[in-house]
């Protein structure tokens, strides 16, 4: 979720201005379009073909040809236009949803691998649009500035060849309307000027890579064109982190016009700087949740404590300094601080008047916080003891845990407040802690860590220590330290110097490489004026899109266009991005630049600026000058090298993308800069291992390298407890996901999808739990090979609410959904995986959602139905049928295609995810990647390793048996037996496939059909009683030549036996056909299945004298004709002599309508001693009772 401001929309201008919204602009005329009827068809039109200009203008200006998904995109029909006809048109173009009338009112095109320039203008203005989700691209917006200065009516630049300049500044709606918007707005503003508002209600431009901007520059950017703003409403979501925003944050000066009804914003990584006025808590009355983490705020925290409903708050990572003021407490009843949830104020680096790093005070005993599940104030210089009613409000069932590590807390540690809590829910490593109440934080009594481990687990006692300052595990124990002294403290991380536990010293300002040599300029004072125009001379000024300002006597630097200067006049930041720059032949880029002793931000992106050979080389040599530069920014400038990069020891952040590295590994000299925060180099062609990334850059924050060719194996040696962004998507990484992951508790984004391709199969093995994570929002591993199931506890910490998805899709997941992700199922993908089922997640997800309208499939559509999406999430969408034989057999397919030809082992693996194989009786050693297949449970290979049998008799087995994919890739198999298993088995799936098996068990499968089972001619065995099969004997088992074992019985055949029965199978030895509904008389041919042993016909409604051709079947040991009455019939005539089979053993013809006396020479050739069973009871058999005598060994 996100947030709502109010009618003013404050700080959502500020916010969006510095992006190239200008709020002066002329805009959509929302105000008298969205309260008044349409006029006439033509109105209609206009707006909707003014939509679709716009919409074609971001997809050309986008590299549209080249998103992850453009379905439908520039298809446009003739009937687009018709009136009320919202299924056409850009209605149906991926990303695009519109209202009822066709107009459009979302715009959802995440990380869909937009690049380039944006018409930003355009998009907010579409009168009806509430929903604008442009994250995780790599996008460009044009501030109002640069449009300004640009001739609309000329359009040959290389940036905007393609792009109209209408939509730049935002004509295409404001022609249309101009005359609607002038009255609206005249009216509002009672004059000149005026206000026009928007109907947004969510923007979401996060990770965007080039967003980038300053606050300070906000009112000439809305008064570029006139004096109107924009103001927002209905917003009420704003997500702006890792934008690459800098600047200070607006002051209330700024803000002050504008009030705010804001619910939630973020803006994490980005460069912010500046203190925060008391009135913003004031006026932001609404705010429920703010995270501003990874930024260069300073100042108190006063402000946040007049936040009347703030539940989440996040400012770690910044430079705020002082105490914690008692209402972010919970020590004052009129704050809202008193309904916090979460709270991080983790890890500030201000330094105070004082000398102090950091928050400092006594640590707050936060008593009062009833609803406080998360607490981290860690890496700070709290001081003081814990008090006996810390957290004493909170409810420990549902409370998470609380970082006080690397802080000043001292004394005792008292027992009361820990032991509500597990172990591991309180941190104190890494303080002063003297002693513990060792009676009650110890007691064996407690479960977990502490029953295992004592004392240890809660903090390692002083002479010893732990790299968590705990013990957690039997192979992680509290280590001796040389001398006690060492480490005097409970808790120690290390067996250094304890004095400066809670202290984080300064970077150090010496580059980890050889130093480079900083002169002065010239040997003489800086003339910046002079620096400015040798940039100026040698990247072609004069052609530069915006000049203004530049080379003129008359106008002072510090308002020549990309410049802006400190208090004292010099110049602070320099940025001409997309601006032209271009070297003339000759010239090189100058590096007088840092010797500008104010300089701290220098952005040349997008320019043309190191087109000669090692042009960098030049360049860096003297970056060591630039003794404040914090941020660089060379992106797509045809940088191949950064060579003496290592001197510029106080950047803390970098970009580098969109560059060609020759495919050279991530340049070492990157790893001497350690206070680097952000190092972005996305479509740079590196290659190679990134250990070295999370080895040297301890203080890395954000690290994205996306779409390069990055190899092996992921975090091998090394983690970064900092980390909060890491994207490494479309490289070419393998193994497994490491465990180590599990210890970035600071991540926030996690990028690793797309590693898969025709050379490798990407990231394989197990899904991690990803359970300890409580900050993560965005986690993308879709187009690997990931296997196995979805974990029970997957993403069990992330806050539903901040959380933003999950992206699994593309992999060979094995599993059922775990019902722990019922509140957050609709942001987690799986389509394309290997799931087999969603009945657990569908009947415990939360009301309210899309379950409501489309059932499960609004989770995924089930097997043998698809859609684009693979769920259903509006009726325009609907999961369709796939009419395709073996298509779509998973639940989430998104298309119809039949599926491709699978390696045996991908087929065994088959069985397992269609079949419910993480619910199986036994599994042993299935999907076990280092085990080979012919050790799994039930898989017998022969001597060359080829699979002959499959035998998972009464495991559980449920669900389609994909049959068709196992004989197709396992010609071997010979053998297959499923019995007892609730499998459906369709043999006319595989009818065009050659299959040599030769034994099939299908007993108590609910087999319904044997209709296209000759597709197994050498079947010797058949095995298919107690199942559900009606109709006639199947004729296709007759086709069966080889069958010498055949077993129907307990089934619902009925009619009668085929008269070629016993000419067809010739070569069966046991006809076993019993309690099913066979009537009419024995065909005679039966006497011709002169190998059979045991005939079994009991059961049944068979009527007429028993065939006196049965005689002939002198290998019989067996025949059971009993019970023909019970279901009217009954064989009757005279009892046969079965004088000429000799082999004879059991004999039963019993409770039929057999009739005279028993003949003279019954039974007369059989072995009277292994005879076994004879019954002739409920008959009608007569006369006197004169038995042979060969019947006097006889069991009855």
């Amino acid at each position: 979720p996100k947030t709502n401001l109010s009618h003013h929309g404050g700080l959502i201008l500020i916010f969006l201005s510095i992006i190239g919204i200008s709020s002066t602009s002329p805009l959509f005329a929302q105000s008298s379009l969205r309260h008044r009827k349409l006029q006439d068809q033509d109105e209609y039109e206009k707006i909707r073909t003014s939509e679709q200009q716009v919409l074609e203008a971001l997809f050309t200006a986008a590299g549209g040809n080249d998103w992850a998904n453009d379905d439908n995109w520039m298809v446009v029909t003739a009937a687009d236009g018709a009136a009320g006809n919202a299924s056409n048109g850009v209605c149906s173009w991926y990303g695009i949803t519109c209202t009822s009338e066709g107009f459009v009112e979302k715009v959802e095109l995440s990380d869909n691998n937009l690049r380039g320039a944006v018409p930003l203008h355009g998009l907010i203005r579409m009168p009806h649009l509430k929903v604008l989700k442009l994250d995780g691209n790599s996008l460009m917006f044009r501030s109002s500035s640069q449009l300004s200065s640009e001739d609309p009516s000329e359009n040959t630049t290389t940036a905007t060849a393609s792009i109209n300049p209408a939509v730049w500044e935002g004509r295409i709606f404001n022609e249309l309307y101009m005359e609607s918007m002038e009255g609206d707005t005249a009216a509002a503003s009672g004059g000149g000027g005026g206000t026009v508002t928007s109907n947004l209600q969510y923007i979401d431009l996060s990770e965007s890579d080039a967003l980038g901007g300053t606050f300070s520059n906000l009112m000439e950017i809305t008064s570029t064109f006139s004096s109107q703003f924009i103001y927002f409403p209905r917003l009420s979501d704003l997500y702006l982190s890792g934008c690459r925003l800098h600047g200070d944050f607006p002051n209330m000066a700024q803000l002050a016009t504008f009030g705010s009804t804001l619910e939630r914003c973020s803006l994490d990584d980005n460069g912010l700087t500046g203190t925060i006025s008391t009135d913003f808590g004031t006026t932001m009355t609404n705010l429920r949740v703010f995270t501003a983490s990874g930024n260069d705020l300073e100042g108190n925290l006063s402000a946040f404590g007049e936040l009347v409903k703030i539940r989440h708050l996040n400012l770690r990572g910044n430079s705020f300094t002082g105490t914690i003021p008692e209402k972010l407490r919970c020590e004052d009843s009129t704050s809202g601080a008193t309904l916090l949830e979460k709270l991080d104020l983790s890890r500030q680096r201000g330094i105070s008047s004082a000398g102090t790093t950091g928050l400092t005070g006594t640590l707050p005993s936060f008593s009062q916080c009833e609803d406080l599940r998360r607490l981290d104030l860690s890496h700070n210089q709290l001081g003081g003891q814990v008090s006996e009613n810390f957290l004493q409000s909170v409810d420990p069932l549902i409370f998470e845990s609380a970082s006080l590590s690397s802080n000043l807390i001292e004394g005792e540690l008292p027992g009361k407040p820990l032991v509500r809590f597990d172990a591991d829910a309180i941190d104190l490593r890494d303080n002063r802690i003297t002693s513990l109440e060792i009676d009650l934080i110890c007691d064996s009594s407690r479960s977990g860590a502490i029953a295992a481990f004592g004392c240890d687990a809660v903090l390692c006692p002083p002479g010893t220590y732990a790299r968590i300052g705990r013990q957690e595990e039997a192979d992680e124990p509290c280590l001796p330290c040389d001398i006690d002294t060492q480490s005097q403290y409970w808790g120690s991380i290390s067996c250094g110097n304890d004095q400066s536990v809670g202290t984080e010293s300064a970077p150090s300002t010496t580059p980890l490489d050889t130093p480079v040599n900083t002169p002065l300029y010239n040997e003489g004072p800086v003339i910046e004026k002079d620096v400015l125009l040798e940039l100026y001379d040698a990247t072609g000024g004069e052609d530069w899109f915006n000049k203004v300002g530049w080379a003129t006597e008359s106008t002072p630097i510090c308002e020549w266009y990309g410049i802006q200067c400190a208090e004292d006049g010099t110049v602070e930041s320099i940025d001409l991005g997309g601006n032209n720059l271009a070297l003339v032949d000759g010239k090189t880029l100058p590096t007088s630049l840092f010797y500008l002793p104010s300089l701290k931000y220098l952005i040349l992106k997008e320019n043309t600026l190191f087109k000669y050979s090692n042009a960098e080389l030049e360049f860096f040599k003297d970056i060591g000058a630039a003794n404040l530069l914090e941020a660089l920014d060379l992106s797509s400038t045809g940088l191949s090298g950064v060579s003496g990069i290592q001197g510029g020891v106080t950047l803390n952040e970098i970009h580098l993308d969109f560059n060609d590295f020759a495919g050279s590994t991530i340049p070492n000299e990157l790893y001497s800069l350690n206070r680097l925060r952000i190092l972005t180099m996305d479509s740079s062609n590196v290659s190679g291992k990134i250990n070295g990334v999370f080895n040297f850059l301890k203080n890395l924050q954000v690290f994205s390298a996306n779409d390069n060719k990055l190899d092996g194996s992921l975090l091998q040696g090394g983690y970064l407890s900092t980390l909060s962004t890491l994207r490494l998507r479309n490289n070419s990484l393998t193994g497994t996901l490491p465990t180590s992951l599990n210890l970035f508790v600071s991540l926030s984004v996690l990028d690793l999808s797309r590693q898969k391709s025709d050379e490798s199969p990407g990231l394989e093995g197990p899904l991690l739990e990803f359970s300890q994570m409580p900050n993560l929002k965005r986690l993308d591993l879709s187009d690997n090979s990931l296997s196995g199931p979805i974990p029970g506890f997957f993403l069990a910490g992330v806050d539903p609410d901040m959380f933003e998805y999950a992206d699994l899709a593309e992999n060979s997941l094995v599993s059922s959904i775990p019902v722990g992700l019922k509140s957050i199922f609709s942001k987690v993908y799986l389509q394309n995986n290997k799931i087999t089922s969603v009945d657990q997640i569908c009947e415990s997800a939360l009301k309210g959602s899309n379950l409501e309208f489309f059932g499960c499939d609004a989770i995924l559509c089930s097997p043998g139905t698809y859609n684009y999406l693979g769920r259903s999430q509006s009726y325009d969408n609907p999961c369709e049928q796939c009419n395709i034989s073996g298509g779509a057999q998973f639940f989430g397919s998104t298309s119809c295609e039949a599926p491709k030809e699978l390696n045996p082992k991908d087929a065994i693996e088959l069985i397992y995810s269609s079949c419910g194989g993480p619910n199986w009786i036994s599994s042993t050693n299935w999907m076990s990647g280092n085990v080979p297949v012919c050790q799994w449970e039930g898989i017998q290979c022969s001597g060359d390793g080829s699979i002959v049998e499959i035998s998972l008799r009464s495991n559980g087995l449920k669900n389609a048996f994909p049959a068709r994919e196992i004989f197709q890739a396992i010609p071997t198999l010979t053998a297959l037996a499923l019995e007892g298993n609730d499998v459906d088995f369709l043999f006319e799936s595989i009818q065009d496939i050659s299959a040599e098996l030769t034994s099939l068990d299908l007993t108590n499968t609910n087999l319904a059909s044997f209709d296209g089972i000759d597709i197994f001619p050498n079947l010797a065995e058949l095995y298919a009683g107690n199942n559900a099969i009606t109709g006639e004997f199947p004729r296709d088992i007759l086709k069966l030549s080889n069958l010498k074992r055949l077993v129907i019985s307990f089934n619902n055949l009925d009619g009668l036996l085929p008269d070629d029965i016993g000419t067809s199978l010739g070569k069966v030895e046991l006809l076993v056909l019993h309690h099913n509904n066979f009537s009419g008389a024995l065909p005679s041919s039966l006497g011709k299945l002169s190998s059979v042993h045991y005939l079994e016909l009991q059961s049944n409604a068979f009527s007429g004298e028993i065939p006196s051709d049965l005689a002939q079947l002198s290998e019989l040991w067996g025949i059971d004709l009993s019970d023909q009455v019970s279901k009217g019939g009954g064989f009757t005539g005279n009892l046969t002599s079965f004088n000429t089979m000799s082999g004879l053993k059991r004999l039963d013809l019993s409770k039929n309508k057999l009739e005279g006396s028993i003949p003279s020479d019954f039974l007369s050739t059989v072995e009277t001693s292994s005879f076994e069973k004879l019954d002739l009871s409920s008959n009608l058999l007569s006369g006197k009772l004169e038995l042979p005598s060969i019947l006097s060994g006889i069991p009855f």
